[in-house]
C-alpha cells in the first residue's frame, strides 16, 4: 500500500491563524540564485559599489544577535496545560442550530489534479538509462576555464542543474541536451558582453562537464503502470490501481476534514452562545502551542521562527502580542470543550482516546509520535464535547460556507436591485450583478473542493 502524507492531528490545538506570518513576508534580504554566472556577476557589482559600511555591518549584527536571542526564547517554550482554563459565566450547548460544510465527494479531476499537482513533481524517477531533455535535472561536475586557466567561481562538484532553468549563461544547458548518463560534455561558449564582471565580459569560456546523474519529473501524460511501479517502489501496483488509492486516500481525508469541521462549527456555536473568560495561563498556553508548532513547521523548510520574523521585519515579543487576542479566543474554544465534557460527564480516559483513534483512522504510536499527553487529551476532549454537541443540536449542511454567504449577498442585492424604480435599468443591473455573484460563489466552491 502507497502511503501519502497524513493530515495533521484534528484539533490537537485551537487554531491560531497569523494573517501576517501564514500570508507571505517581504524578505529583508533576496535570495541569490544558485548559479556560478550570477553569483559572480552579483560580486562584480558588489565590488563595483564598495563594501558596507561599517555602521550598517553593526546594524546588521544587532539584528543577527536579536534573532539569536529570539530563538533562544521560541526554543526555551514548553507549552503546558494549566490547572485554571479560565471562568465560565454560563454554558450553552444544547438545542443550538448551526452550519456545517457537506462531505466533499472525490472526482476523477481531484485524483488527476493530485497525481499531477502533489506526487508527480515530487517524486522524480532516475532517467540514467535515457538522454538528457528540457525539464530533467541533472548532477553535473564541471570546470570553466579561459584561456586554457580556471578562473574564480568557474567550478563545481555535484551541482544539481534543472536544463531550461536558464541560470547558467546562454547555450549550457542547450549543450547539454542529448548528453547521457556518464559522459563528459565539452561546451565552447561565450559570456555575455554585460555579464557584470569585467574579467569575463564577453569572453570565450570552456566548460569540461561530467553527467552524474539524470532524474526526470514525469508529466501526467508519461503516467503508465513503469511510472508508477517506480514511484511507489513496488511491482505489485499499476497506474489504474495507484490512481486508486489517491483516491481511497483523498476520500479519507475528506471524511476527516468533513468531521473536523463539523466538530468546530458545532464548538464555535457553543462558545458564541455562552459566556467565558479565559485565564491569561490558558491565553499564554494557546500562544505557546501557536508558536512551537510555526517553528516547528518552519523547521521542515530549513528555517526557525526568528529568522523568519525578522525577513517580516518583526520580532518574537511584538509577534506575540500581535497574536493575544486571537489566542484568548482560541483559549476561550478550549475552554467550552472541557466545559461541555464536565456537563456531560465525558473525560479524556483509555476508552475515548481509542474512540478518538478509531474515529479519525490513527494508531496511539503515530499519535504518540505527533503529539504530546496535553495535546493528545485536548484533541479528545474536543471530539467528545463536538459531538455532544451535534448530538443536542440542528445541523444544517451547505455546499460552502463562504459560498453561502456570498449567495445571501447576491440575493439581498438583487432583490434591492428589482425595487428600483427604474425597473428595466434594475433589472438588467441585478442580472448581471446576479451573473457575478454566480461567478463568484462556483468559485469559491471550487477552490474548497480543491483544498479538500
Amino acid at each position: 500500500m502507497v502511503k501519502f502524507r497524513r493530515l495533521a492531528i484534528p484539533a490537537a490545538a485551537a487554531v491560531i491563524a497569523a494573517s501576517a506570518f501564514m500570508g507571505g513576508c517581504s524578505s529583508k534580504e533576496e535570495t541569490a540564485v544558485e548559479s556560478s554566472s550570477e553569483a559572480d556577476g552579483d560580486e562584480s557589482q558588489t565590488e563595483t559599489e564598495g563594501d558596507e559600511s561599517q555602521e550598517d555591518a553593526d546594524s546588521q549584527d544587532d539584528e543577527m544577535a536579536q534573532v539569536e536571542a529570539d530563538q533562544e526564547k521560541i526554543s526555551a517554550i514548553s507549552p503546558s496545560k494549566p490547572e485554571d482554563l479560565g471562568k465560565v459565566n454560563s454554558l450553552t450547548y444544547k438545542g443550538l442550530s448551526f452550519e456545517a460544510e457537506k462531505q466533499v465527494e472525490v472526482t476523477d479531476a481531484d485524483v488527476e489534479s493530485y497525481l499531477s499537482g502533489s506526487i508527480l513533481p515530487n517524486t522524480p524517477i532516475d532517467a540514467n538509462d535515457d538522454e538528457v531533455r528540457s525539464g530533467d535535472t541533472v548532477n553535473i561536475s564541471y570546470v570553466g576555464t579561459i584561456d586554457g586557466e580556471e578562473f574564480e567561481g568557474g567550478s563545481a562538484d555535484n551541482f544539481d542543474l534543472t536544463i531550461g532553468s536558464g541560470r547558467f549563461i546562454d547555450g549550457f544547458e542547450d549543450g547539454l541536451i542529448g548528453a547521457k548518463y556518464g559522459e563528459t560534455v565539452v561546451l565552447d561558449l561565450k559570456f555575455p558582453e554585460d555579464y557584470g564582471n569585467e574579467e569575463l565580459n564577453g569572453k570565450d569560456v570552456q566548460f569540461t562537464v561530467n553527467i552524474n546523474n539524470i532524474s526526470r519529473t514525469l508529466t501526467i501524460d508519461e503516467f503508465d503502470d513503469e511510472a508508477a511501479k517506480l514511484i511507489a517502489g513496488t511491482d505489485t501496483v499499476t497506474a489504474e490501481s495507484y490512481r486508486q488509492q489517491i483516491r481511497e486516500f483523498l476520500q479519507r481525508n475528506a471524511e476527516l476534514n468533513f468531521k473536523s469541521g463539523l466538530y468546530n462549527s458545532a464548538i464555535a456555536a457553543a462558545v458564541e452562545a455562552s459566556s467565558l473568560e479565559p485565564s491569561e495561563e490558558n491565553i499564554d498556553w494557546q500562544l505557546d502551542v501557536a508558536l512551537t508548532n510555526y517553528d516547528s513547521n518552519l523547521q521542515y523548510q530549513g528555517l526557525n521562527l526568528a529568522y523568519y520574523l525578522y525577513m517580516l521585519g518583526t520580532d518574537y515579543d511584538t509577534f506575540r502580542a500581535d497574536l493575544r487576542d486571537q489566542a484568548a479566543e482560541a483559549a476561550k474554544d478550549v475552554m467550552l470543550r472541557y466545559a461541555v465534557c464536565e456537563a456531560e460527564g465525558l473525560e479524556y480516559n483509555e476508552d475515548t482516546l481509542n474512540s478518538y483513534l478509531e474515529e479519525f483512522g490513527y494508531t496511539e504510536e503515530e499519535l504518540d509520535a505527533m503529539a504530546s499527553e496535553d495535546e493528545k487529551q485536548t484533541a479528545v476532549v474536543w471530539y467528545l464535547a463536538g459531538q455532544a454537541i451535534v448530538d443536542n443540536g440542528t445541523v444544517t449542511y451547505v455546499d460552502s460556507l463562504e459560498a453561502e454567504a456570498a449567495g445571501d449577498m447576491a440575493e439581498t442585492e438583487a432583490e434591492e436591485a428589482a425595487d428600483d424604480e427604474n425597473a428595466a435599468e434594475s433589472e438588467a443591473s441585478a442580472e448581471s450583478e446576479a451573473e457575478e455573484a454566480e461567478s463568484e460563489i462556483e468559485s469559491v466552491v471550487s477552490e474548497e473542493t480543491e483544498a479538500e
